[in-house]
């Protein structure tokens, strides 16, 4: 059985999207400046793949680590990966009249919509700006 829920996915891939781009970008033009930004990025991408709650619960973060709620409200991934949870393992659908209303009855499904378009938005807006800054003087870099 599909969850209802299911018609949010492609507004989730868009918002993933923009943060894949602005990262990808920003990342991409430091590569050409900086030659070691390729080890740094595996070690920096580990660290933050196990900050991130994909494969353990969040309240296991919270109980470990006397600051792990602080991690997980500056952690950009997790309220993707939280998104992800609401829409396929809670699939809760709240719906008075269908097709009228289809929303996660989550309360937490909006507000983190929310903050995933803003991190989308920095993302994006930044890592553009940094490869405007430097495009003229990628290629004597490359």
């Amino acid at each position: 059985r599909i969850p209802l829920s299911i018609v949010w996915l492609p507004v989730l891939y868009v918002l993933q999207g923009l943060m894949t781009y602005g990262l990808g970008i920003f990342l991409a033009t430091a590569t050409a400046y900086f030659r070691d930004m390729l080890q740094f990025v595996s070690i920096v991408l580990q660290v933050w793949f196990w900050m991130t709650p994909i494969v353990y619960f969040r309240e296991l973060t919270e109980r470990i680590v006397s600051f792990g709620p602080l991690l997980l409200l500056v952690n950009p991934l997790y309220y993707l990966s939280r998104a992800f949870q609401i829409l396929f393992y809670e699939n809760v659908v709240y719906y008075d009249f269908l097709p009228q209303k289809i929303l996660p009855s989550q309360s937490s499904f909006l507000p983190t919509l929310g903050i995933l378009l803003l991190c989308g938005l920095v993302f994006s807006t930044l890592g553009n700006l940094f490869y405007l800054k430097l495009k003229k003087e990628l290629p004597d870099q490359i």
